[in-house]
């Protein structure tokens, strides 16, 4: 499997309902558009790109006879950072038609099903915009002639749609099957072959917002969320009534699952795929979760995400699942900014509590996080801090035991230690190391190094020629400490004591992290 550099494409958000994010970032997996076809055994077939192999945007995958001639075709659909371009290919890999389904500036990637929705002898190609497009489904003949088109959810709404076609309740008739891909709510709905809607629900909890996608067929509506979510995968009958349910991957996954429906192997299945993040591993599957067989559609070690398809005895998989990431900056609010919050409390990076607004408190804990985890430290969550976050693991320290306060001036952390672990981690800025004058005197900003001892404290503010301390805790005869300021940058800034903010001085004080008598470290 060729690896390619990922690029990453910003696009405007709007959403079902209110957003708390100021941006969404779409990451391409990096992975080329690699097409392979596999029996229901794992036993590869044959395989192609469908674009330019430099092509780092993934691709989604349909299989179905849409030429009319008894045979399959496959149906391809570019992933984001491309144009918009659906292909139909032979199994054989000849390209047979090809078209954009949307406006040629679109970049957001494209969500590809196949049935036969429209009278007639042949499968259609259904389509669906993926991330910072409208909810368009448009319903093509195999030669990229527009045979139906309508808004699967409120036309202002831009974060992307899975689309799914096939028979999804017992009239055996098939439909149309959508969901929001991010921001909108879990809020899948079958469509008519005319866009009217035949059914709608909510396939997991109201509030989730990581998307979620969809397969149809015998019946049958499976879902697995896009991300965020687990992998969680629901099978539902008629009217969204539960039919099964079963975690398709380890339940502490959350990269999402691909989802499809097929005959496969001579039975109906359910296939699932890793998202991002997880190995390349095919699942095939019997309609309430028992699993028939498995495999690696790619090398093991490629971590891009799977989409898959099944049909006509096959499994196709497209490499590279897009991942949608929560950009969180601040001054941002709501159960974005909240879920952040105590993920970092979760970890160990002190906050007052969780508000769900990113003010001074968060950013200063953003800080922290990223100076433990090595990541620029700009003070906002994007796309390279995504991994950290989700690892959840608590900032690591030099001492191995006992209590008590390490300050590491190569990181700018001051860590609460009890027991030889980090209890609580703060932003914290040292000396600059700079000349500065006070009082017409020339002084170093300088942090002394070595282990001391708080001997010293001011329940209140005190000036001296290393600035304006609040609710300082000496440990130098020189009158170095550590206090409260209102400027605690991510790097070293101090005129030499060690700089908190405000709330979290009180916070040590308050809760007795820094009595008189007790250590606290400094080292480079």
């Amino acid at each position: 499997m060729r690896k390619l550099l990922a690029s990453v494409v910003v696009l405007a958000s709007l959403s079902l309902a209110p957003s708390a994010w100021a941006a969404n970032v779409i990451v391409p997996p990096g992975g080329g558009p690699h097409v392979r076809i596999f029996n229901g055994g794992g036993g590869e077939l044959g395989g192609f790109f469908a674009y330019e192999p430099t092509f780092g945007g993934g691709v989604t995958v349909a299989i179905g006879d849409v030429v009319g001639d008894s045979q399959p075709e496959l149906v391809t659909g570019a992933g984001p950072s491309g144009a918009p371009v659906v292909k139909v290919f032979s199994l054989a890999g000849e390209q047979l038609a090809a078209w954009d389904a949307y406006v040629s500036g679109f970049s957001g990637g494209v969500s590809v099903a196949v049935a036969n929705v429209v009278a007639g002898g042949k499968d259609e190609i259904v389509t669906g915009p993926g991330f910072g497009g409208g909810p368009d489904v448009r319903v093509f003949d195999s030669n990229g002639g527009l045979l139906r088109e309508w808004m699967a959810y409120d036309p202002g709404f831009t974060g992307g749609i899975r689309v799914a076609a096939g028979s999804a309740d017992n009239e055996n008739t098939p439909r149309v099957v959508t969901a929001p891909l991010f921001g909108g709510g879990p809020h899948v709905r079958v469509f008519d072959s005319n866009g009217g809607v035949v059914g709608e629900w909510m396939a997991y909890a109201p509030g989730f917002t990581g998307g979620v996608n969809v397969a149809a067929g015998f019946g049958r509506v499976v879902t697995a969320p896009a991300s965020n979510g687990g992998p969680h995968v629901r099978v539902f009958g008629q009217g969204g009534a539960l039919a099964a349910e079963w975690m398709a991957y380890d339940p502490a996954f959350n990269g999402g699952v691909q989802v499809a429906v097929g005959q496969v192997g001579g039975a109906q299945s359910i296939v699932t795929a890793a998202g991002p993040g997880g190995g390349p591993h095919v699942k095939v599957d019997n309609l309430s979760g028992q699993e028939r067989s498995g495999f690696f559609a790619y090398d093991p070690g490629y971590s891009g995400g799977v989409n898959v398809a099944a049909g006509n005895g096959h499994v196709v998989t497209g490499a590279g699942v897009a991942r949608i990431v929560e950009v969180l900056q601040p001054g941002d609010v709501g159960s974005g900014v909240a879920g952040l919050q105590q993920r970092l409390l979760g970890m160990g990076f002190w906050l007052p509590g969780v508000n769900a607004s990113f003010d001074s408190n968060t950013t200063q804990a953003v800080y922290a996080f990223q100076k433990a985890n090595g990541l620029p430290r700009d003070g906002r969550i994007g796309p390279e801090d995504q991994a950290a976050l989700n690892a959840g693991a608590r900032p690591t320290a030099v001492s191995t035991s006992g209590n008590l306060v390490e300050v590491d001036k190569r990181r700018q952390l001051l860590m609460v230690i009890r027991n030889g672990a980090v209890q609580w981690a703060f932003n914290t800025s040292t000396g600059s190391e700079t000349n500065y004058t006070s009082d017409g005197k020339t002084y170093r900003a300088h942090t002394p190094e070595g282990r001391f001892t708080f001997d010293r404290q001011i329940n209140g503010t005190r000036e001296s020629h290393l600035g304006k301390l609040y609710r300082p805790k000496y440990f130098t005869s020189a009158g170095h400490a550590i206090h409260g300021s209102p400027s605690i940058p991510p790097y070293p800034a101090s005129h030499g004591c060690v700089r908190l903010s405000n709330a979290a001085i009180n916070f040590i004080w308050d809760a007795g992290l820094a009595p008189l008598g007790s250590p606290i470290w400094v080292h480079p």
